[in-house]
Parts: structure tokens; sequence; C-alpha cells
């Protein structure tokens, strides 16, 4: 009877033993599964943001300069001003390398809305890109999007320049 009593007992402790390990391994598993998937969201975002500023953006973004004396990163000049002096010709390849320019961008803005991307990683790499890209090119958004008749054309292009410059004052303000 007490060898009964012994067995039983072993496996009452080893039932409630593994009892006590299942959640304590789901938990486990929880958390490394949160902390990749965190690491994949920013290392996603560092790889997409890395080809942005050194791909075709940072090539269009030249362009827009050297080509067209539409210095896009100093957030001064407006579009029309630069574009009335141009040829037809020049209008439209400026056009084309604005627009795609503004693709990449509104690409990255939709995967951060999304929380594909790490918002505070991008902000890091695209603050002064997006916000001054967006503040030279307003008027050709506005134009593209009433010749298109699409007004949310670039929105989330729009909603972060926006974001960001007002994240960026109230830090100043503080």
């Amino acid at each position: 009877m007490s060898a009964n009593l012994e067995n039983d007992t072993i496996k009452i402790a080893v039932e409630v033993f593994t009892a006590a390990c299942i959640p304590i391994s789901i938990t486990l598993a929880y958390i490394q599964i949160r902390a990749t998937l965190i690491w994949n969201k920013k290392k996603c975002a560092e790889e997409a943001l890395t080809q942005i500023i050194t791909g075709e953006t940072l090539k269009c973004i030249e362009r827009t300069q050297d080509l067209f004396g539409f210095p896009i990163l100093k957030g001064t000049a407006g579009y029309h001003e630069i574009a009335s002096n141009l040829t037809r010709e020049d209008q439209i390849e400026l056009d084309k390398c604005l627009l795609s320019m503004l693709r990449n961008l509104e690409t990255i803005t939709i995967k951060i809305e999304h929380k594909v991307y790490d918002e505070s990683i991008c902000y890091d790499y695209l603050f002064s890109v997006l916000t001054k890209v967006y503040a030279s090119c307003t008027d050709f958004i506005n134009s593209e999007r009433n010749k298109r008749k699409e007004p949310r054309l670039f929105e989330h292009v729009e909603k972060y320049a926006k974001k960001w410059e007002r994240d960026i004052k109230m830090k100043r303000e503080h």
C-alpha cells in the first residue's frame, strides 16, 4: 500500500510540475516571439530606409537640384515657382522624378501607419527629408490631386510630415 501511495504521490507531483511548467513555457515563448517580431520590424525599417536614402529617392533629390534647380531639401522654393521656368520636357521629367520620390515616401509612411515599420526609426532617418520634401512639394501634391481627382494622393506623406513637424515643435518648446 505504501508503494502505491508513494507512486501516486510521485505521479501527482509530476502532473503538478508539468501543469506549472506549461504556462511558464508559453509565457517565455510569447516573450521571445514578441521580441523577435519587434526586432524584425526595426530591421525591416532600417533596411528599407537605407535603400531609400541611398537609392532611387536620393537620386531624385539630387536630380531635382542638379538638373532642374529645385533645392527640394531646403524646403523653401515651391514647385510652381521652379516649374514655370522650365521647358515642357524638363517639367515632365521633374514631375516624373517628384512622383517617384513621393511614391517611395508614401510607401514608407503607409508602412509606418500600419505598424509594419517602427515609426521612431523612420523618424530618425527621414524627419528632415520628409518634412522638407513635403514643404517643397505641397503645391505639386495639390496639383496632382486635382489633376487625378484623387484627394488622398500622398496623404500619408502629408500626415507624417505635419505630425513630425508638430512633434519637433513640441520638443523644442519643452
